[in-house]
């Protein structure tokens, strides 16, 4: 209050009382908003006397999702959604008396977003394979890239007497990023042939971190032409027969028969019949 005196009256004039939130960060769960108001203007720090800050933010849906009541003018709000529209304000008790603070609009920062969706695989071929998905449910942002692990999966030993327990698991990371529809599909190349494969896909926003992996969905790669074998000893066996051993280049790229031809031998300390017995080194 003023006062003014004249030679008869006191007059006593009420003070215009302003009160408003002004935004000093918006994080993606959070805000902190600075108290303004013309009481700090009309009285130093030792005159300002008690004061009460009620601060609450209402969501787009006009739920009451933040509050805090405070005698601070730095104030920070929690538990907020990720990229999303608020309306902060509140109100101000002075001297017993309450005040409107003035509304102030706000967005939260972008955050962590959910897992991708309905992960689709469009074509698998030998070396290659084609995978489609849609942007997350919850996506808490603007989706940036997205991160593809692919990881080979031992199926336990072969059943042919080749190539078991050569299986070793590892996993590859693509990535794609998003411009306007494109993003949304990767071919995965490079792929071993005959193989299973598990894949996971990843998002994120602006945010630095990547969301959770989907669940992962399997795929089994086409089979391809077998590797070449090479022969490294052949003896002939007390049958008359042929005994072959041959070494065969692991992993296997399918279903492999293994079938040995020959032409008969015009030696005469040879005499060769049909073939008896293969062995693999």
């Amino acid at each position: 209050m003023e006062e003014y005196v004249t030679q008869e009256f006191k007059i006593r004039t009420p003070l215009k009382i302003t009160a408003k939130f002004e935004l000093v960060e918006a994080a993606n769960d959070s805000v902190e908003l600075q108290f303004h108001s013309s009481v700090f203007e009309h009285f130093d720090k030792e005159t300002l006397g008690h004061y009460l800050v009620v601060a609450a933010c209402e969501d787009p849906d006009l739920n009451i999702v933040a509050n805090q009541v405070t005698n601070r003018r730095s104030i920070i709000l929690n538990n907020l959604r990720a990229y999303t529209d608020y309306k902060c304000g509140g109100s101000f008790e002075y001297e017993k008396d309450f005040y409107d603070i003035e509304k102030v609009k706000i967005k939260t920062g972008q955050g962590i977003p959910g897992s991708p969706d309905k992960i689709d695989v469009i074509k698998v071929e030998s070396f290659e394979a084609e995978i489609t998905w849609t942007e997350p449910e919850v996506r808490n942002g603007i989706i940036q890239e997205y991160k593809i692990q692919a990881c080979n999966v031992c199926e336990g030993k072969d059943k042919s007497p080749i190539c078991h327990d050569v299986c070793k698991e590892s996993c590859r990371e693509f990535m794609t990023i998003v411009e306007g529809d494109k993003g949304h599909e990767i071919v995965l190349d490079k792929l071993a042939p005959w193989t299973t494969y598990e894949v996971r896909i990843a998002a994120r926003t602006e945010h630095p971190d990547f969301g959770h992996y989907s669940k992962p969905i399997s795929f089994k790669t086409s089979s391809s032409e077998p590797n070449k074998p090479e022969i490294l000893k052949i003896s002939q066996s007390k049958t008359g027969g042929l005994v072959i051993n041959f070494d065969y280049p692991c992993p296997m790229t399918g279903p492999t028969e293994f079938n040995a031809h020959f032409e008969p031998s015009t030696a005469k300390d040879l005499v060769l019949g049909n073939i008896s017995q293969v062995f693999h080194r």
